[in-house]
């Protein structure tokens, strides 16, 4: 359970850290501040295709190594992202991250849905989407003090520095077992739920709300 705690807090942390950056982010780089949205949408959009296109390779995955790979490809985007001397060079490694990212955070809810019985997954989900808002209050001002105090790359070193930590935990605390896939159709039919498909329009609201407010208010402030 700490191990998965540990991922979701290092894949939202690498969203969020972003989100108040813009002028330290951007300036240094001589790219306007209000480019800021284009970094934050390459890493949410290239999470969301990885999770569509990747999720029948990833039910079919063993778990640990998949696990410890996709932190590691975290890392090396983090090193990309701190590397990087324009803005092209951080969009790519965005996209890189939010893939790598975006998959990790779904295999952790898988092995959890695996390794918690059914009587106590709500509870176990609940503790570890918990993390989910700590990383969303405690990553904002965190990156926002690291550029000014470091400078930019700062928070990607971080995110490098907590993507591997992870990985070294996973590789002792997740199974390396995987599960049978299930069949093509049945896939997808929790979206015919209603409660799914109003669960999903609600998480889409609130991120969406999020992301379009926050990245543009360092601009302003």
């Amino acid at each position: 359970m700490a191990a998965l705690v540990v991922i979701q807090l290092v894949t939202v942390v690498d969203l969020t850290m972003l989100l108040p950056l813009g002028p330290d982010l951007l300036a240094p780089l001589g790219v306007d501040a209000a480019r800021l949205p284009l970094l934050i949408v390459a890493g949410a959009l290239s999470a969301a295709l990885a999770g569509l296109l990747g999720g029948g390779w990833l039910e079919r995955a063993p778990r640990r190594r998949t696990m410890v790979g996709l932190l590691l490809a975290l890392a090396a985007a983090g090193i990309g992202a701190a590397g990087a001397e324009g803005f092209g060079g951080v969009f790519l490694a965005r996209l890189c991250a939010g893939a790598a990212g975006g998959q990790a955070g779904a295999l952790g809810l898988v092995v959890l849905s695996e390794a918690v019985p059914e009587s106590r997954r709500g509870r176990a989900v609940g503790a570890v989407m918990a993390a989910n808002g700590l990383a969303a209050i405690g990553g904002v001002p965190l990156g926002l003090w690291l550029a000014q105090t470091l400078g930019w790359r700062a928070p990607f070193g971080l995110i490098t520095l907590g993507a591997v930590l992870a990985a070294l935990i996973s590789a002792w605390a997740i199974p390396s077992s995987a599960a049978r896939p299930a069949p093509l159709g049945s896939r997808f039919a929790p979206v015919a739920m209603p409660t799914a498909r109003r669960a999903l329009a609600l998480g889409f609201l609130v991120a969406a709300a999020s992301t379009l407010l926050t990245p543009n208010l360092s601009a302003f402030v």
